[in-house]
């Protein structure tokens, strides 16, 4: 986990300089990292006070062909189906652990004898794994998604783990991390500098923490820290999770690929609750990229040139921080009263960013939940969540004669140690603060899209029609290459319980609950990429970040940036016969490739082909996110309009697996695509000391008519013994997942393509009652997806729109004498779409499919009110129903108004609005009843329990004995309420009834009762029309 290892035996100096020589080819690993944590029901109390437990999960990943197993104790283990022996191999020297019973190792002074490689089993170990003097060093790790050769190896189930030791003191003490990264700066301004000589003079030589006086440089502190007045800290043993091999030329790894990530879930660890401030644990290490890079044979410092910039423009370039310390901090408060969790963020370890034009910004999301609903707040990292310190790069000691030669070198991380050459005019060089990406700050989180970082790339407009590019151009930007961003989540506090006692005036926007942080770099580059036409002969083309061989996908690249469109002629080659990428040049006879040959590449998409692929929803509501990528790409350097930004939601019952897939297509002709999760979701159960955690599983190809499509099932399984104790589901009731398609050269994540999965206990029905005939056809509500319904004989019509609930809406039902019927919404009528349940809806569903009209065989066309039936004249054989509902609701043409958000404030079961319908024929004998017609109530006698009572408001209901026609639903509209008024009696008012209209019931709900015939005379005719 870090760079070299000194000591202070005269017998290991040879062996050191070797050592540290290696070290510097083979580190800068550390690519990505996120913690987070969840209190645990246990408990204890000791003298410390109430103290509960607390579980954190790391995820990381790290550079692949990494020396693994030959530094600071870090360990590996390879398992596979030929391969179970579940054995850690590496180096194992700083924690004391050589085992010098081996012939020829001997104390003080290991060698290759003191380590152990596996046994190679069927080929199973390749010569990537080694024994040498620094420990058995694997550089190949391997790692099969599920339990098939998703790696093409021929070995299956390959898995792969790293273990990380944290760092004690020699006596096998915790350490004692100094207060500053800069604690053990020694300067030479006259000041008594014994203090830091004390301190820090010996390297991992401090002794524990009985003496506070000593202390640890920040740069000799490695692993995981706890952060508490234990000082403990925990190894960490890195179960990987996905793998990126990258491209390679030459030994020459691409700069956004070759990486593991893994996840790791720590041992449970205590905190007081109640404290007074939140304490800050921590996983710390200090191998950030070096700011060249280059084969893993090869001296990264030799590919610097005499100015200190990168030979080799493909070479690996870290533009901040490079050779710096990391950090990975998160708060951990509890309090007795207050339940949390912290956020979560899912990010992937390297975004490839296209520089955006002048009068643009790039753009791209740190994509976070929090699995309590809190609102969350995003802000770029401090100094020290930056990781404190990096090594100084002064002019100073640029090019010192050294140990290695003459390459251009970094200084340590203290400003000296024992010689003043470090140190320029008495002053301990100001280069080792680590800082985020220029052009960042400003414009980033202040869109209505979550954690967007908007990054400024250009200083200056270019000039008109002419190209900025990398180097030498009329404009001044960043520079191309890698950059470090850390971003901190923090979810708000709604009260003063978070609120730190000596800044008693804070607001929420000053607190927070608990932070956790993203570290990961961007790519930034000159684009876009330009490739030959597929049906042109494959060359080799012009090398890329990316592509270091020139070829992308069996295409020749034309080059990098709006010029490289011009390369036709120069990178393409022209096919054997006339059409495929070939015409007739100029002498008639020559085929040359057409000017047109080179390609835009464009970005890959989330679709849905069909709305359900295996009965399982594709690509949940992928509209939603089309709308929000198209707006970033759209904004330039205005703010990004989106009206308000939502997520795509996906709900279903704890105890139930959520299963759906997600589609991603490609529309070049030659195309490298991927599509991967930026961290998949799990839960734990407690109790049974289960762990779930969600699977993406292998691809699919589905046949594209252009481009290439993949396609991949997401599934979360539910806990053990939930599908019959719901209780038993410990998975967050919300959780964010996230998806990206990715080409190399583009990332969709502007924004990432993210599902809400939203979790809630299966009811007993799951639609609420707006109305109902005879308990069979009914006007609903689902909350479950936020759509009204219309229900009958078995058959479920939902609308394609959702609504918000918490507002009113106006629904209303219209069926014609042949049983042909619309459903309406605030006056419109809706897009249909057919379901069996609320969850087996289609997000994707066509509604051209059903259009806005349903058949019913159950309308009850040979009844009226039993109450209004000396008002019915005649048999119309139509009916129309509506009403205001906060929620909603509506039918026969019924208008009612209802509210779907659950305040619970009118319960119908204790106030009935109901009424009984007969038949036309019988309607002079008031005793004969031939339905009942329900309003907010659900049906007693329906044994099947298919729906609930209305749990919101519902106002203004009417019954009309006739069809009507789209412009009466529009102009029968009631005004909807802007807020929810008291409950206050008031006397009859307004016409109840309309003879000319054909309405036969209208109910305001003004007062316990609702008004009869009697107590308002009949309306005069209407004008005609």
């Amino acid at each position: 986990m870090a760079g070299p290892q000194r000591h202070t035996s005269r017998g290991f100096l040879l062996w050191v300089q070797v050592f540290a020589l290696i070290g510097l080819a083979s580190g800068s690993h550390f690519r990505y990292g996120t913690l987070n944590w969840q209190a645990l029901t246990a408990t204890r109390t000791n003298s410390n006070g109430l103290e509960r437990q607390v579980e954190m999960t790391l995820l990381a990943a790290y550079r692949r062909d990494y020396n693994w197993g030959a530094f600071m104790g870090e360990r590996w283990k390879q398992l596979s189906s030929v391969q179970s022996e579940s054995s850690w191999y590496g180096n194992e020297f700083s924690n004391g652990e050589i085992d010098t019973t081996n012939a020829g190792c001997t104390a003080g002074n290991p060698t290759s004898a003191c380590y152990e490689c596996p046994t190679d089993v069927a080929g199973f170990l390749p010569t990537a794994v080694t024994t040498t003097d620094f420990g058995c060093i694997n550089t190949a790790p391997q790692f099969d998604v599920g339990l098939g050769d998703s790696n093409g190896n021929g070995i299956v189930g390959e898995k792969f783990f790293i273990k990380f030791p944290r760092r004690k003191q020699t006596n096998g003490e915790p350490l004692l991390q100094c207060p500053s990264p800069f604690t053990c700066d020694i300067v030479l301004d006259g000041a008594d500098n014994s203090a830091q000589a004390a301190n820090c003079e010996l390297f991992l030589a401090n002794p524990g923490r009985a003496d506070p006086t000593k202390c640890a440089p920040w740069d000799e502190v490695y692993g995981m820290f706890f952060g508490d007045e234990s000082g403990e800290g925990e190894d960490i043993e890195l179960e990987i999770t996905g793998m990126d091999v990258g491209s390679e030329e030459n030994g020459v790894k691409s700069a956004v690929g070759n990486f593991i990530v893994g996840k790791a879930t720590l041992r449970p660890h205590y905190y007081k609750v109640d404290s007074a401030t939140p304490y800050v644990a921590y996983f710390t290490g200090g191998d950030r990229v070096y700011e060249c890079g280059g084969s893993t044979t090869t001296e990264s410092r030799d590919l610097m040139s005499a100015t200190g910039g990168c030979q080799d423009q493909l070479a690996l370039t870290l533009n901040n921080n490079a050779e710096g310390r990391f950090r990975l901090e998160t708060s951990v408060w509890l309090k007795s009263n207050l339940e949390n969790r912290s956020p979560r963020v899912t990010m992937i370890p390297i975004v490839p960013v296209p520089r955006a034009s002048a009068n643009s910004r790039s753009r791209f999301q740190v994509a976070a939940y929090d699995p309590d609903n809190d609102a969350l707040r995003y802000r770029f990292g401090t100094t020290t969540e930056y990781g404190g310190i990096m090594r100084s790069k002064s002019e100073a000691f640029d090019f010192e004669v050294n140990n290695l030669g003459t390459s251009l070198v970094y200084g340590p991380f203290q400003c000296t140690v024992t010689t003043n050459s470090y140190i320029t005019s008495g002053v301990c060089p100001t280069d080792r603060v680590p800082t985020q990406p220029p052009g960042s700050t400003t414009h980033s989180f202040t869109s209505i899209v979550p954690g967007l970082i908007e990054w400024e790339t250009f200083d200056a407009t270019p000039a008109a029609g002419t190209y900025c590019p990398n180097v030498n151009g009329p404009c001044t930007q960043l520079r191309e290459g890698l950059y470090n961003f850390v971003v901190m989540v923090e979810d708000i506090p709604e009260t003063s319980d978070y609120f730190l006692e000596e800044n008693p005036s804070s607001s929420p926007a000053d607190g927070y609950k608990s932070k956790v942080p993203v570290d990961f770099m961007a790519y930034l580059y000159d684009g876009p990429m330009y490739y030959c036409d597929a049906g042109c002969t494959s060359s080799m083309g012009t090398a890329t970040y990316a592509n270091l061989n020139g070829v992308y996908d069996n295409c020749a690249i034309c080059g990098m940036g709006p010029l490289a469109a011009s390369n036709s002629t120069v990178v393409c080659q022209a096919g054997a016969t006339e059409g495929t990428c070939a015409e007739l040049g100029g002498d008639g006879v020559t085929l040359v490739p057409p000017a047109d040959a080179c390609k835009l590449n464009q970005a890959p998409q989330f679709i849905s082909v069909s709305g359900k692929v295996d009965n399982l929803i594709d690509t949940p509501e992928v509209t939603k996110w089309q709308t929000a990528h198209d707006a970033v790409l759209a904004a330039g350097l205005a703010d990004v309009e989106l009206g308000a930004f939502e997520y795509p939601q996906i709900s279903q019952y704890y105890g139930a697996d959520v299963e759906f897939y997600v589609t991603a297509i490609d529309y070049d002709e030659c195309t490298t695509l991927t599509l991967e999760s930026t961290g998949l979701p799990e839960t734990y159960n407690e109790q049974a000391a289960d762990w779930r955690q969600a699977t993406l599983e292998e691809y699919i190809y589905p046949t594209a008519s252009q481009g290439r499509m993949v396609r991949r099932k997401f599934k979360w399984q539910a806990s053990p013994g939930s599908s019959t104790n719901a209780a038993l589901d410990t998975r967050d009731a919300t959780t964010l997942v996230c998806f990206t398609a990715y080409d190399v050269y583009f990332a969709t994540a502007d924004p990432f393509y993210c599902v809400n999965i939203n979790l809630r206990e299966k009811p007993d029905a799951e639609e609420e009652t707006l109305l109902r005939f005879e308990c069979k056809m009914a006007l609903l509500w689902s909350p479950v997806v936020n759509r009204f319904v219309f229900a009958d004989d078995g058959m479920k019509y939902y609308t394609v729109c959702r609504y918000e609930e918490y507002e009113w809406h106006h629904a209303l039902v219209a069926i014609d004498g042949a049983g042909r019927g619309q459903l309406y919404v605030d006056g419109v009528a809706q897009d249909l779409m057919v379901a069996k349940e609320a969850t087996d809806l289609s997000a994707g569903f066509d509604p051209a499919a059903l259009g806005n009209a349903f058949e019913t065989a159950m309308f009850p066309t040979k009844c009226v009110s039993r109450r209004r039936h000396l008002l019915e004249t005649e048999e119309t054989g139509a009916e129309a129903v509506g009403a205001d509902v906060m929620g909603a609701a509506s039918r026969k043409p019924l208008g009612l108004t209802y509210d779907p958000d659950r305040m619970g404030l009118n319960d119908f079961s204790d106030q009935p609005v109901n009424d009984t319908f007969a038949p036309v024929d019988q309607a002079a004998i008031p005793g004969i009843s031939c339905c009942d017609f329900r309003i907010g109530q659900k049906c007693d006698s329906d044994q099947t329990n298919a729906y609930r009572t209305f749990a919101g408001l519902i106002d203004e209901v009417a019954v009309w004995n006739r069809m009507l026609r789209p412009e009466e639903v529009k102009s029968t509209l009631f005004k909807m309420p802007q807020r929810v008024q008291e409950r206050e009696l008031e006397g009859p008012r307004g016409v109840q009834i309309d003879y000319t209209t054909g309405r036969v019931l209208y109910t305001r709900f003004n007062n316990p009762c609702m008004e009869s015939p009697e107590q308002a005379p009949p309306p005069p005719f209407p004008p005609p029309p």
